[in-house]
C-alpha cells in the first residue's frame, strides 16, 4: 500500500478533517520559515555540480515555495474524495542536514 493511501485510511478511521490537516501543515511550514529566518546565520550552502556549472542552494527551497492561500485549491493526491495533498503530506525529499561536532 502506498502510504499516502495508508494515510488516507488512517486520516478516514480517525476522522482526521483536510481542514485540520491544512491547518496543521500551514502551522507547521510558519514554524520551518521562521525558524530558517532565525537561524540564517547558521545555515552552510551546499555546492551542487552539474553540467550548466555549481549551483549554491543556501536555503530550504520547500519553505520558501510555501503559499497558505493555495491549500485549499489542491485537488486529493490518492483517493477521489481524500484529504491528503501535495501541501500536508511530506515531501518526496523530506529533509536533510549535517552536523559537525568538534573540540579545541
Amino acid at each position: 500500500m502506498l502510504l499516502g493511501s495508508c494515510a488516507e485510511k488512517i486520516c478516514t478511521e480517525m476522522t482526521i478533517t483536510r481542514q485540520a490537516q491544512d491547518e496543521y501543515a500551514i502551522q507547521s511550514y510558519t514554524r520551518a520559515r521562521e525558524a530558517s529566518k532565525a537561524l540564517e546565520w547558521e545555515i552552510v550552502g551546499v555546492i551542487k555540480q552539474s553540467r550548466k556549472g555549481e549551483v549554491v542552494y543556501q536555503k530550504d527551497q520547500e519553505v520558501e515555495r510555501f503559499a497558505p492561500e493555495q491549500f485549499a485549491r489542491l485537488r486529493p493526491l490518492f483517493a477521489k474524495n481524500g484529504s491528503i495533498t501535495t501541501a500536508n503530506s511530506s515531501k518526496i525529499a523530506d529533509g536533510a542536514c549535517a552536523l559537525l561536532l568538534m573540540s579545541e
